[in-house]
């Protein structure tokens, strides 16, 4: 069990915190979750609201986390001991998990941290994310390494960690305090003004069928004031759209019939979701935010998104994960030598047969129509990849029992197109 996890169950039912400024006055550096300042709506303030609420950043987000580590990983050492003591921790760890998290709260919050909770053994046992809002960091004035961490727990227990017990990730720090920057910091405006928009949209839709209605109230038997805005307020309640409405005050309505420019307003959303997939460097294509005739390819779109955003994200990990994770591993089975077990993404596989067969079974039973496969691939029929030589139908299994190979495919979509 993690020191942090210990301190929680101990103090679950104490009281009060610890202020920011005890950890500054002694010397620590507070890596704070970033707000969102401009509060819109009022209940959405920091960057996780906007990731859990606006749609496209949490697709974006979630599509950069997969595309980073769905692909595999695997660990590379000349000694055949430290490749295996690796791969077990994979698997007692759920490493692939925890690296997605990783990508995740860093696109999110500039920086991430887990607490490195190890057996009796001393071998990696699991990861217990931290809040990054309770961690301080004691950073060295010669070195700028990481001398120490302190954790502040809910209940106010301050807990004390050395470097080797946190996995710490930072997205594009450019200071010695090791904050990071979220990728939302610069597309703020954007978001902001697409979630006014959306809100716009929703009004401009419901003028479409519910004309804009000016009411006249008057009930002179009553004379207070706020009686008399009781009762508006009562008969306001009752105004729904096609509902006949019984009052026995004198009431006057003048309706005006709104003619709201829908297209205007979905085209200025559109503008600002391209430039907010534009900032993580998605392609369109993978949200289905265009239509077929002016995508580019599949291949080429994810190929552009390798090379731009995935291999920088992936290429950062590495050097840390070698650096906190693996030189441990080394130590702990007798290796002095620093990073003799090396990282290793597996390359993408942009001609994926699993993924279209995958979507070609979805056409054959149905799920799917062919021009939605296509949508969703990105790809004009003439583009589709042909059948991979080294993937030999299986003739004895009859073609109603498995998926379409991808000749019989095509001429699906050339019947159903």
């Amino acid at each position: 069990m993690g020191k942090v996890k210990k301190a929680l169950s101990k103090t679950r039912k104490a009281l009060g915190t610890i202020p920011d400024r005890i950890f500054r006055r002694a010397g620590y550096s507070m890596p704070q979750e970033r707000s969102w300042k401009d509060e819109w709506p009022s209940d959405m303030k920091s960057y996780k609201d906007v990731y859990e609420r606006v749609s496209v950043v949490r697709k974006a987000i979630n599509l950069t986390a997969d595309f980073t580590v769905s692909a595999g990983f695997n660990p590379h050492s000349e000694y055949d001991e430290l490749e295996e003591e690796t791969r077990l921790m994979y698997k007692r760890t759920r490493f692939h998990k925890v690296l997605k998290k990783v990508v995740k709260i860093c696109e999110i919050n500039g920086a991430s941290a887990f607490e490195i909770v190890k057996g009796d053994d001393g071998r990696i046992a699991d990861f217990n994310l931290l809040d990054i809002g309770r961690l301080s960091l004691e950073i060295a004035d010669d070195t700028l390494e990481v001398e120490k961490y302190k954790y502040r727990t809910k209940g106010g227990q301050e807990i004390e960690l050395e470097p080797d017990d946190v996995f710490y990730i930072t997205k594009d720090t450019i200071d010695p305090s090791r904050k990071g920057i979220s990728s939302l910091e610069s597309i703020k405006t954007t978001i902001n003004r697409k979630w006014q928009l959306e809100k716009d949209l929703e009004q401009a839709a419901k003028r479409l069928w519910a004309p804009f209605a000016i009411f006249k109230f008057n009930n002179p038997r009553v004379m207070n004031p706020e009686k008399e805005q009781r009762q508006m307020d009562q008969f306001e309640k009752k105004l729904e759209p096609g509902k006949a409405i019984v009052h026995n005050a004198a009431v006057e309505s003048q309706v005006m019939d709104m003619s709201p420019d829908i297209n205007s307003l979905n085209e200025a959303i559109a503008s600002a979701d391209k430039e907010i997939l534009g900032n993580f460097g998605i392609p369109k294509a993978l949200l289905a935010r265009e239509s077929a005739a002016d995508k580019a390819t599949l291949e080429y779109a994810i190929n552009a998104m390798y090379e731009s955003t995935i291999k920088s994200i992936q290429q950062d990990l590495k050097e840390e994960i070698e650096d906190q994770i693996y030189n441990q591993i080394s130590k702990r089975l007798g290796y002095e030598e620093e990073f003799i077990i090396e990282h290793q993404w597996n390359p993408p596989k942009f001609h994926d047969s699993t993924l279209i067969r995958a979507l070609s079974y979805a056409v054959k039973e149905k799920v799917i129509t062919p021009a939605d496969m296509i949508k969703m691939l990105g790809w004009p029929i003439e583009q589709l990849p042909d059948e991979p030589v080294d993937e030999p139908v299986d003739e004895p299994v009859s073609p109603d029992e498995r998926m379409p190979t991808m000749e019989e495919l095509k001429e699906m979509i050339r019947k159903n197109s």
